[in-house]
């Protein structure tokens, strides 16, 4: 029982300061694709938001460099969203979102975003 107790401890350590999906923010909301050459899908996993195109654009550039393929959405509202994956499987966009948060610590708070 203390060798239990002890590995829940290391791994609690180990991971309690990472999101985890368990804290995975997903809203759903109506978006239209700003590059109208990528096909539209259901998920997308967002990893930036903004007010200002020119602001998206610029932070579009540095996903760019971080090898990201970023793809500009615009809700209903106005805002900019920046996707840095798409797919119809909330499965697949799910495990993005853990493979994100696990190799660019940066990006912990990339959340997902349906479609409607």
């Amino acid at each position: 029982m203390k060798n239990v107790s002890f590995m829940l401890l290391v791994l609690m350590l180990a991971f309690g300061s990472c999101k985890s999906i368990k804290d995975l923010v997903v809203k759903e909301e109506k978006v239209e694709l700003i590059n109208k050459s990528v096909a539209k899908q259901t998920y997308y996993v967002i990893i930036g938001s903004f007010s200002e195109k020119a602001n998206a654009d610029k932070y579009m550039e540095q996903m760019r460099a971080k090898e990201f393929v970023p793809v500009l959405l615009r809700n209903a509202e106005g805002l900019y969203r920046i996707s840095v994956y798409a797919t119809n499987s909330e499965r697949a966009a799910r495990q993005q979102i853990a493979t994100i948060r696990q190799s660019h610590a940066e990006h912990n708070d990339v959340w997902l975003l349906i479609s409607k």
